[in-house]
């Protein structure tokens, strides 16, 4: 492009003289021009020229770069400049300027346009196996396929992704596929088998390529594998889990036969739900002391080769040295009628947890519903071996060790009834609380000293009754576990009447209610001032809180001692 200036100068002169004048006038015009010469299309890094005329001759050259990408060197001056064109990343241009200053000092300018393209070269996949170091590849190998050997051959380039794909071999699992590097297991395989891979690099120009790898994975002498999983621990009488899926094969299918081949000294039937499911359950025994159990599962694959694995289950006794009985009852509900346990609408129902859940598979030492496990007693504190025998003293509970007081029946009104008649009330009063209300009014029971708790326990501690001496009201959770809050047949009342055959007739005072040593803070203003206890309902097993001096029926318990009794 051409480009011009022009200068005028305009003179004057002024005659002056005698006798008139004239005038004279000349105009004289100075010129410049500039052309960068002609737009050029280049590739990147390629080298080129640019030369620039400038008129009048003898002017200077001054080059500069006003848009485009940056070109070292800038400004730069001289008619003729030898330039090498930038490395790009995407087509682009540059535009420059060359100013050009006359001799006369006209100072003109004019510009050019270089339209530069960009000539990505494409990455250089390169894959190695970098692990294990060996040739032959096995079951478990940790296998690592690396590309970091792959180069840009760009000046500036670089690799911005990449990409693994398996397109060929046994199924391979790979945690990413996307990092330099690709890492996978061996798997188990019955034949050598060749697995074929593609990586995909992508440069920063957005330029790709690709190559292909194959390994070959040899196979396994043994190709299924038991496992049996994890031991385990629980507790009598619950749910145990067997789980063999973690077992492998070849082919990736598999049976599973369980079978139990150590059980404990007290087992006596199979304890697996379903010995033909790799997962299933079993119901741990009872057990007199911790006992350990061993369970085989043999594994079979579709081409008959087997495998066996062991794990073992350590089961232990259940708290009953606790003194916790289980409830008694053996039914589940909805709210409104009896339902099938383990409904997963109404789960996890008394039904179906603890002792009585599982009474089928407890060995007792005496008898009783559900879980309960009572032992009648002579006057002597020996052992009845006859459960229904009517003719008995005392009752031992063999899940708490305690042994209870069997109540006399009902002969006579008191105060002309036997000491342990069923029929007789007491006041509550013990001498270890700092207060209680003694039973004055001797007209319901047959002591001729007080009618109340503490009175009772004594007379009957002088008797030697039942071979102990150490009877005793028991405690709130004493008399509640051995409550059936099951279905009693023939019986009203929350206790099992082949073992507690005289209970107190609700008709008798209004009330079934027995004592317990438990005091009550009810009505209280302070701890030398408690006025209540609680007591509980053999109708219903329910508790209350009674003022001290109201009368109520007693159950008396005690240990067994260190000499036996």
């Amino acid at each position: 492009m051409l480009r011009r200036a022009s200068l005028s100068v305009v003179a004057s002169f002024l005659l002056l003289g005698c006798g008139g004048g004239g005038s004279d006038s000349n105009d004289t015009v100075e010129n410049a021009s500039v052309n960068a010469g002609s737009d050029l299309s280049i590739e990147e890094k390629s080298d080129f020229t640019l030369s620039a005329l400038g008129s009048p001759s003898g002017g200077t050259f001054t080059w500069q770069v006003i848009d485009g990408p940056n070109m070292e060197g800038f400004p730069q001056e001289g008619q003729e400049l030898k330039l090498t064109a930038p490395d790009v990343k995407a087509d682009t241009s540059a535009t420059l300027k060359v100013e050009y200053l006359a001799p006369n000092g006209v100072l003109v300018s004019d510009t050019v346009t270089i339209a530069i393209g960009s000539r990505n070269q494409l990455p250089i996949p390169l894959i190695e196996k970098t692990a294990p170091d060996k040739d032959v590849l096995q079951y478990k190998d940790e296998i690592t396929l690396s590309a970091e050997a792959s180069t840009d051959p760009d000046e500036n380039g670089k690799i911005i992704e990449y990409l693994w794909e398996q397109i060929s071999g046994p199924a391979l699992t790979f945690e990413r596929n996307d990092q330099a590097t690709l890492q996978f297991v061996h798997p188990l395989l019955s034949s050598n088998e060749t697995a074929r891979f593609k990586l995909t690099l992508t440069d920063d120009e957005g330029g790709q390529s690709s190559t292909e790898f194959s390994l070959t994975l040899y196979k396994n002498a043994q190709v299924v594998f038991a496992d049996a999983g994890e031991d385990i621990n629980v507790i009598e009488f619950d749910k145990g889990e067997l789980n063999a899926s973690g077992s492998l094969s070849s082919s990736g299918a598999y049976t599973c036969l369980w079978t139990q081949i150590e059980r404990s000294p007290t087992q006596l039937d199979d304890l697996i739900t379903d010995p033909n499911l790799c997962q299933t359950t079993f119901t741990a025994p009872d057990v007199d002391v911790a006992s350990v159990l061993k369970f085989q599962v043999t594994v079979s694959e579709p081409g008959g080769f087997t495998d066996k694995d062991t794990m073992q289950v350590k089961v232990q006794r259940r708290a009953v040295g606790e003194n916790l009985n289980d409830t008694g009852q053996q039914r589940c509900f909805n709210g409104e009628a009896v339902i099938t346990c383990e409904n997963t609408t109404f789960p996890r129902q008394d039904a179906e947890l603890g002792r009585d859940s599982f009474v089928l598979n407890e060995g007792k030492t005496g008898s009783g519903l559900a879980a309960f496990d009572f032992t009648k007693l002579d006057e002597n504190d020996r052992a009845i071996l006859d459960a229904s025998a009517s003719d008995f003293s005392c009752v031992k509970d063999n899940n708490t060790g305690l042994i209870w007081e069997v109540k006399l029946a009902n002969t006579a009104i008191p105060p002309n009834a036997p000491l342990r008649d069923t029929r007789n009330t007491y006041t509550w009063f013990l001498t270890n609380y700092p207060n209680g209300k003694r039973g004055t009014d001797l007209s319901t029971c047959s002591s001729n000293a007080y009618c109340d708790a503490q009175q009772y326990i004594n007379e009957v501690n002088a008797t030697n009754y039942c071979g102990g001496r150490n009877w005793r009201l028991p405690t709130f959770t004493e008399l509640m576990g051995i409550f059936n809050y099951g279905e009693v047949a023939g019986s009203s009342y929350v206790l099992d009447p082949n073992f507690f055959p005289a209970i107190a007739n609700s008709n008798w005072t209004g009330t079934s209610y027995y004592w317990t040593s438990q005091a009550s803070i009810e009505g209280a203003t302070g701890s030398s001032d408690l006025i209540e206890a609680y007591a509980f309902d053999m109708l219903t097993g329910q508790t209350v809180e009674l003022v001290q001096e109201t009368k109520a029926y007693i159950r008396l318990v005690r240990e067994v001692s260190n000499n036996g009794n």
